[in-house]
């Protein structure tokens, strides 16, 4: 048997992944949608940052944000990197290769070339259809200086006056740090959002929420163990995780009925 299964859960609640299923609007992070979808639907925002802490949930914030427009509308073609640690050729290869629908053995290996094809398509597909283009770079502290420099120009392909192309870096904090030193790229950033630490209101609804998805029929944490969670973990959503996975299990060996702040004192003396 499973921990899960001893939960009466149909899965675990609390796995390490970005399924959007489990993503839980807190204050922040309905902020930071609400935020993404204004930068996009503005004609003159070219370049956006989404920052946060390890953990905070700024790639499944992402995901549910791509999700949604895609659903919504087909008025955007999206371009999204997982990691950022590449060159400019790199990224602009592979954001080619996804706009464009061509397989990256088959498109040439000089920027100017790419930058072609990438307005070609855009004066031929995206103008004309009235869409837009939207570029979202993630674990973009990775990117060097030349790169944020060389992707700002992108945000120049300009129609009727109406930015065509949106970027939005997704980071670490220390990318804040990195833009500050390019006034030339920070200054054409017209929105930027960081995601901080759920609090405790949140932290409470973000615990419950991933059980009721999980298939929960009962309460399993008290609330004094989710207290002693929020206040081991300041409402990080990972060490949330991290800590409720080890708190099911550690339940499920002993037999519990419910998790407790005793119980939830025993899983952070291991946790630690």
């Amino acid at each position: 048997m499973q921990s899960y299964e001893y939960w009466k859960l149909n899965e675990f609640a609390f796995k390490e992944n970005a399924d959007t299923e489990y993503f839980y609007k807190s204050t922040y992070h309905q902020e930071a949608l609400d935020r993404l979808h204004y930068i996009i639907e503005s004609d003159n925002m070219g370049m956006g940052l989404l920052t946060g802490e390890i953990g905070s949930g700024k790639t499944m914030t992402r995901n549910v944000f791509v999700d949604t427009i895609t659903e919504e509308t087909q008025e955007y073609e999206f371009a999204v990197m997982e990691t950022s640690d590449f060159t400019y050729v790199d990224i602009l290869t592979d954001l080619v290769s996804q706009i464009c629908k061509y397989d990256v053995s088959q498109l040439p290996k000089t920027k100017y070339k790419l930058y072609n094809m990438l307005k070609t398509h855009i004066e031929e597909n995206v103008v004309n259809a009235d869409k837009k283009i939207v570029i979202i770079l993630d674990e973009a502290q990775k990117l060097s200086n030349t790169v944020l420099d060389s992707l700002k120009d992108l945000t120049n392909i300009v129609y009727k006056n109406m930015s065509v192309i949106t970027i939005i870096f997704v980071g670490q904090p220390e990318l804040r740090n990195n833009l500050r030193n390019l006034p030339q790229v920070d200054q054409r950033i017209s929105l930027k959002y960081h995601i901080g630490h759920m609090d405790l209101k949140d932290t409470m609804g973000y615990i419950q929420f991933r059980l009721k998805v999980a298939g929960a029929k009962k309460e399993i944490f008290s609330k004094k163990a989710i207290e002693a969670i929020f206040y081991n973990t300041y409402g990080s959503p990972r060490g949330i995780n991290q800590v409720c996975r080890i708190a099911l299990d550690f339940g499920f060996s002993e037999g519990l009925d419910i998790i407790t702040d005793k119980e939830m004192e025993v899983v952070f003396d291991e946790f630690k």
